[in-house]
C-alpha cells in the first residue's frame, strides 16, 4: 500500500514536470520579446561625467532615438544641451565624419572639449566654436596617451 501512495506520488511530481514545459511556439513568443521590447525602455542607466567641480554631463536618449548631451544647473534644476550638437555635427560633416556620428567620448580640457565620434578613428577638439583634430603629441597629459609615454620604437614608453 505505501508503494503504491509512493509510486502514485512519483508519477503525479512527474506529469507535472513533463506538463510546465513550455511548447516550441512559447519560446519562440519569449525569443521575440526583447524585440518588440526595444526602445521602450530608454536612458536607464545614465553616466554622469564632470566638465567642472558644478557642471555634470550626461547622455540622453530621445524618443526620436537621437542623443543628446545635457548639462544640469545644479542651483535651479535646469537643464540644457551641455554642448552644440549642431554646430559640432555640421563641421563633423564638412570634415568627412559620417552624418550620424555621435559623440561617444569626451574629455574637457580647459577651454575646450576633447572628444570622439563613432565611426571615425580621430580625435577632435572643440573651442571657440572650432572644431579640429588633435595629434596624438597635443593629447592632455593626464590621459595617459601621449605618444612619448606609449610608444616603444623610439625608446618611450613609460619610465
Amino acid at each position: 500500500m505505501i508503494r503504491d501512495c509512493a509510486s502514485l506520488v512519483v508519477l503525479l511530481w512527474c506529469c507535472s514536470v513533463v506538463s510546465a514545459q513550455g511548447s516550441a511556439e512559447d519560446y519562440a513568443r519569449a525569443d521575440r520579446l526583447p524585440g518588440d521590447w526595444a526602445g521602450l525602455v530608454r536612458n536607464a542607466e545614465i553616466g554622469v561625467k564632470w566638465l567642472d567641480a558644478e557642471t555634470p554631463v550626461y547622455r540622453y536618449e530621445r524618443r526620436d532615438g537621437a542623443v543628446e548631451w545635457r548639462t544640469v544647473d545644479l542651483g535651479t534644476g535646469v537643464i540644457r544641451p551641455a554642448f552644440d550638437a549642431g554646430r559640432i555635427a555640421a563641421q563633423l560633416r564638412e570634415r568627412g565624419a559620417g552624418p550620424d556620428a555621435d559623440i561617444v567620448w569626451f574629455e574637457p580640457d580647459g577651454d575646450r572639449l576633447i572628444f570622439m565620434v563613432s565611426g571615425d578613428p580621430r580625435v577632435w577638439a572643440w573651442a571657440g566654436e572650432r572644431l579640429s583634430v588633435v595629434t596624438a603629441a597635443d593629447l592632455p597629459e593626464r590621459l595617459g596617451l601621449r605618444p612619448d609615454r606609449t610608444d616603444r620604437t623610439r625608446s618611450g614608453g613609460p619610465p
